[in-house]
């Protein structure tokens, strides 16, 4: 494993000891990298960043029984956090909007990549 991967799990695994899947899964995306850091996010990094979210915005559906498509607007900082998420059309300020997107901001986990903060809409279906 790089160098740089080992490092940035172990800080990780330091903020987040209660959330040890989420260092699985960064040093999963760190190990696929063969060392390269990417200027920005492609789709399947993004994918692999989503995937721990969807247990989370399922338990919001399950406390608020609210269906439908959450698009949650995010930045994403240059060392793989979610600086900031916010349902926004539908669901903005409503109990369901704001569960998941607080489901996206502490459960999201992206790989470090070189490019400046990325700001995207991610779609999330509640049903």
């Amino acid at each position: 494993m790089p160098a740089r991967c080992e490092a940035t799990a172990r800080a990780w695994y330091h903020a987040r000891v209660k959330r040890l899947a989420c260092v699985v899964v960064l040093v999963a995306g760190c190990a696929h990298s063969s060392g390269v850091v990417p200027d920005q996010l492609d789709k399947p990094a993004l994918i692999r960043g989503m995937q721990p979210v969807r247990d989370p915005a399922h338990a919001c559906y399950a406390r608020f029984k609210v269906p439908g498509r959450v698009d949650v607007g995010m930045n994403i900082a240059p060392d793989g956090r979610v600086t900031t998420a916010k349902a926004i059309d539908q669901f903005a300020n409503t109990p369901t909007g704001e569960c998941v997107a607080a489901a996206v901001k502490s459960s999201a986990v992206f790989s470090p990549f070189k490019g400046r903060e990325m700001r995207i809409r991610w779609p999330i279906v509640l049903q």
